[in-house]
């Protein structure tokens, strides 16, 4: 099904929507945020959210989208123009962002309502599955060009750091502090720096 192509004053009203529902899932929780309380902090009707998604998986789905896609969006042609191990460091560098911060409790609060909400399981599960297929594959491109070895797994590389980013979350609300933006940045660059050069394996492993 086609999407239907949204007016300038639908989208902004769209996006109004999403701003509302990210800060009441993050602060309030998926599940005690409903529709009516959505529609209220975001100056619409019900109506206008039903008009413009399916229901509050979808709304969650696309406000888990939105912050990654600002959390990306925080990265600066200065640092855009970096070799990519460097690039994905520094995107550790921004770990106590108040971004940062409220996309780890969205994905928190998603993993939670994933459990009993097969829709939001779905919905989620979908649109972390591109992200993180996005990622190894940038991944790869920068593994083929440095001449990493081609026997470690830039997924499972990606998987672990997501899992330690969410993590933080998890250890936020157990009341752990989280390392500094220094210390993730730097232990994030030289495990990126350990990955072994292809060119440097043994001649018996090239076999």
């Amino acid at each position: 099904m086609t999407a239907r192509r949204l007016t300038t004053k639908g989208q902004a009203t769209r996006n109004r929507i999403i701003d509302s529902a990210t800060a009441m899932f993050a602060s309030d929780g998926y599940a005690a945020a409903s529709i009516r309380d959505i529609a209220a902090r975001s100056g619409v009707s019900s109506g206008a959210i039903y008009a413009t998604f399916s229901g509050k998986a979808e709304i969650l789905a696309e406000a888990v989208s939105a912050s990654i896609a600002s959390d990306l969006e925080d990265l600066g042609p200065d640092v855009l123009d970096q070799p990519f191990a460097k690039i994905v460091a520094q995107q550790y560098a921004h770990l106590n962002d108040p971004g940062r911060r409220r996309l780890r409790l969205l994905l928190l609060q998603a993993a939670a309502a994933a459990r009993t909400d097969p829709e939001v399981r779905e919905r989620l599960g979908k649109t972390l599955r591109q992200r993180i297929d996005a990622w190894t594959g940038a991944l790869e491109g920068w593994q083929r060009d440095d001449d990493i070895d081609p026997s470690a797994s830039m997924r499972a590389l990606v998987l672990l750091l997501v899992g330690a980013d969410v993590g933080m979350a998890v250890l936020g609300e157990l009341g752990v502090r989280s390392p500094t933006d220094e210390q993730a940045s730097g232990i994030v660059a030289l495990l990126l720096a350990s990955l072994p050069d292809a060119s440097r394996r043994a001649p018996s492993e090239h076999l």
